[in-house]
Formats: C-alpha cells, structure tokens, sequence
C-alpha cells in the first residue's frame, strides 16, 4: 500500500551501525516537502517527536503558513503584555478589531488597513513629513541596537553620509527626494576612487546602491514615503565567480592544527561540516546544539533568510563534537566568545591557525567547503538546499560538479588524530 505523503510513522529500528537507536520516526518536513526520517533511542522521545511534527503539520495545513519562530513566540508574548496593560485579553483585542473590520466593510465598504492609512494622512501628517538628516540618526541607531555585522554597520553609516552631504546644507523631506535625485547622487558615488585611489569595484558601486535600497525600504515600512524610487535603479552587474573551497587535505590539517576543545576548534567543524553562517554561529546557543541527535536547530531569528531549518551533522562531526558534550553550559549562554563587534579578535585566532599549516584562508570558505562536499554526497540541490539554508538554484549554479563524489566521501571521512 502506498504511504500517505504527510502520514507521520513510528517503526522499530536495528541498525549494526546505530546499535543505540531503537526508534525510527519517518514524516514529511512542512519547509522542503520531502520525506525525512529521525531516529531515537527511547519510544517516549519519538512519541514525542511524532506529537511535535504532527502538531507543526496540522498548523501548516490549516493556515498555509510555517509554525511560529522563536522571534513570532516573543512577539506575541510582548503583544499579549501589552493587551493586559490597557485591561483586555489578546483575544477581546483580537475580537475588538474583527467587529470594527466588520463594521468599516458594512458602513463604508472600508478596509480596517485603509481606514488607519487615511487615518495617517489626514490627521497625523505632521509626523510623516520627516525630515532625511534625523530619519538616517533613527535608522543607524535601529541598526547599531540590532544583530547586524559591525562591517554592515560602519558600511551603511558611510553611506548614509554621503547622502545627506549629497544635499549640502539642505535638509529635504524624505517625500520631495526623487528618482532623479538619488541617480544623480549614484552617479558621484559609483565615480569616487576606492581604497588607495583605485577605481571602486563593481562589488563596492553595488553594495553602495543596495544600502540606499534598504534605507528606503525602511522609509517605506514607516510609512515615510509612498514609493521606494531607488528600486528602480539598475544595480551594476556582478561577475560571478566560482566559489573557493578547501580540499579535503586541506580541511583535514586546518582541523588538526585547532586546539581541542578549543572555541576556535568548534566553530572550524560547525562550519566546515555544517555549513553555517559566519552570523548565525556566533548567534548561536547552547541549547541549539543537540548532541545526543548530532544535529543543530537554527531558528529564524538567528538565519540569514529568516527561516528556520533543521541541520543534521555527518557521522563525522559526532566524533569531533564529542569532547564538548561532556561540558556543562547554560542552554541560554552563547556558543562563542565572540559577538559581532568583537569578530577581529576571532580572525586573529583563525589565522594563526592557518598560517601554522600554510593555507591561506579564504572569504566564507567553510561554508563553500561544506555545501560543496554536501552537494557532492547528496546529488540533490534540494536535499542540500534545505541544510545550507539557501535556494536549490543556488546550488546548482554555484557548486555543481565542483569535486567528484569518491572525494566528498573522503571529506567525511576526516577524523581528529
């Protein structure tokens, strides 16, 4: 009999090479759509598991939406606090709000959404008609309280500042601003010389494009202005290169020349056989990492893209990770010592490392290093999309047959000595 592709099954499981494991739960993952499997040691646990997924599942397919991240749970939290603040329940608020959508659809055939934008326009206008100079102090302040690089940061407050100097000693409206403006303004900034007077590269005139974007996009979320004219912009055109990557020797003596138990030596094997961002590890805590399942759990408020994904770690990688299963740690504290404003200090400790081995380290090469042997294993740009957390057109474009797969079993194969 064929299985029902969201049927959520509980089996017993032998296994020569997982004696341990007793259990085996097969179910369809909501965010990819495929068939997936775990395993347990302990029926209780996949009972659990099974309780967890089909309650995830019967969400999805009520509401067409994903579950809740860590980041929505807060939000409604702190929604609900507010409610109780003012002497009413989330849900009296939630039903306040469907009698006066009622009500505006049957009196004036009016929207709630439209009713509070008119709202805005007619009676608070004072507040949009805002000025560029202090909505850029608002919206780097935003930025410097939030989970952004130091890099992005520095980056954007540069140039935010070339925008505001672009208009000398005027201050305009954010809504007088025009399209014109803003290509005149590019013009300049895509034409100042780089770093040591060199000509800006096609990578940097982009970026400096693409942070006006977002500034705008922020604009807009605000309700500052009623169009962002800077989408309209053509970005410059980037080469695409193909991605760098360690070999497997080369992956086997970067780890080897880590210090064990080490963060340094963590972070090497997160990254090389787990893929993870530079940015997401160092949001990472303890209580995302699950040892006894060999896999780490990265919620959408810690991802690049937002969503959140399950990653499950090679065999490998259990023998690597082992030592720091036996340390104790606060499930809140944080993985790494680092935070994003402290990142240098981490590069120092990374190239000491290399330099020991003489291999120069390359721009995001654990991540490449990983999703290139992963790709490689699996054969299967979806499969390898759902771990790496990106699209499968991504991978296809960028890491189809990089290495052959006789070496991606070698790469994991890769042992502590």
């Amino acid at each position: 009999m064929r299985t029902n592709e969201n049927s959520i099954s509980i089996f017993p499981y032998s296994s020569k090479s997982h004696p341990a494991y007793k259990w085996i739960v097969h179910y369809t993952d909501i965010q990819s759509g495929l068939r997936k499997k775990s395993l347990f040691k302990e029926r209780d646990e996949a009972l659990n598991f099974r309780r967890v997924v089909a309650s995830e599942s019967a969400h999805h397919f009520s509401t067409k939406k994903m579950p809740l991240s860590d980041a929505e749970l807060e939000e409604y939290h702190l929604l609900s606090k507010r409610a109780e603040e003012v002497g009413i329940t989330l849900a009296e608020m939630t039903q306040f709000i469907a009698d006066w959508t009622e009500y505006l659809s049957s009196q004036y055939d009016e929207s709630i959404t439209d009713a509070i934008n008119l709202f805005i326009k007619c009676d608070i206008q004072r507040h949009r008609l805002v000025h560029l100079r202090e909505t850029a102090e608002e919206y780097l302040t935003r930025l410097s309280t939030g989970l952004r690089s130091r890099n992005y940061i520095v980056q954007t407050r540069h140039v935010l500042k070339m925008f505001v100097e672009f208009f000398k000693d005027e201050d305009p409206l954010l809504v007088d601003i025009t399209k014109q403006n803003i290509l005149d303004w590019f013009e300049v900034a895509q034409n100042r010389p780089g770093k040591g007077g060199k000509p800006l590269s096609q990578v940097a005139k982009y970026n400096t494009l693409r942070c006006i974007q977002i500034f705008f996009n922020y604009c807009r979320r605000k309700e500052l202005i009623e169009y962002n004219f800077s989408l309209d912009i053509e970005k410059p055109v980037l080469l695409k290169e193909e991605p760098k990557f360690y070999t497997v020797e080369q992956a086997e003596l970067i780890l080897w020349a880590s210090k064990p138990l080490s963060s340094t030596r963590l972070l090497l094997v997160l990254g090389i056989f787990g893929g993870f961002r530079l940015s997401e590890m160092l949001r990472m805590k303890w209580k995302h990492i699950s040892f006894e399942y060999n896999d780490v759990r990265i919620d959408g408020s810690m991802a690049k893209t937002r969503f959140r994904r399950q990653v499950r770690l090679p065999e490998n990688a259990r023998v690597w990770l082992e030592p720091y299963s036996h340390t104790n740690h606060d499930p809140e504290e944080f993985v790494f010592p680092w935070r994003e404003a402290e990142k240098c200090f981490l590069y120092q400790e990374l190239e000491v490392i290399f330099s020991s081995v003489h291999i120069p380290r390359i721009r995001n090469g654990l991540r490449h290093t990983a999703a290139t042997y992963h790709y490689a294993m699996s054969e299967n740009a979806v499969v390898s999309s759902d771990q790496m957390g990106n699209s499968p057109g991504v991978l296809k474009e960028h890491y189809t047959g990089l290495v052959s797969k006789s070496r991606a079993k070698a790469f994991y194969q890769i042992l502590p000595k």
